[in-house]
């Protein structure tokens, strides 16, 4: 299916359901995907892009935001602390932000390159010990870290 046949079922969700058209945001995953078959996606006109490995973006994405505008690059993986720096580089939105040590670092690493990218919390709502996130408790305190 292409990315235009897409965008029209999209479209008619949004209907269907109510809401505003273009009110919603689709992000083409381009994980393992190359680069020309990005690029084909890129001469649409379509421009928000999700990743989930901070090395694999880092082999296609600079090159391709180069030469195309408005790119917007999201983060939907998990993102190690040793890899903060290297995603503030090329990430212009991380959805993963799940613990404390993470939010310091990128608030360290953000005031350090005078950027701060868009954050998502990752919040775990039933407080289940096995399971990613942050609780609601702890969730205004991750966000005083990441003041951009």
């Amino acid at each position: 299916m292409s990315i235009n046949e897409i965008k029209k079922r999209l479209e008619k969700v949004e209907t269907y359901s109510g809401r505003v058209r273009g009110s919603t945001c689709l992000i083409a995953i381009s994980k393992v995907q190359s680069k020309d078959d990005i690029e084909s996606v890129l001469k649409t006109g379509h421009r928000h892009f999700g990743e989930n490995k901070v090395q694999e973006a880092l082999t296609k994405w600079p090159e391709l935001k180069s030469r195309y505008k408005n790119i917007l690059l999201h983060l939907v993986g998990p993102l190690q602390t040793n890899k903060v720096k290297q995603a503030l580089s090329i990430f212009d939105t991380i959805h993963s932000l799940d613990r404390e040590k993470l939010a310091k670092k990128i608030g360290a690493e953000s005031e350090k390159a005078s950027v701060c990218p868009e954050l998502f919390l990752q919040i775990n709502t039933g407080n289940e010990p096995q399971k990613a996130g942050v609780t609601l408790d702890e969730a205004d305190n991750l966000l005083s870290y990441c003041r951009g």
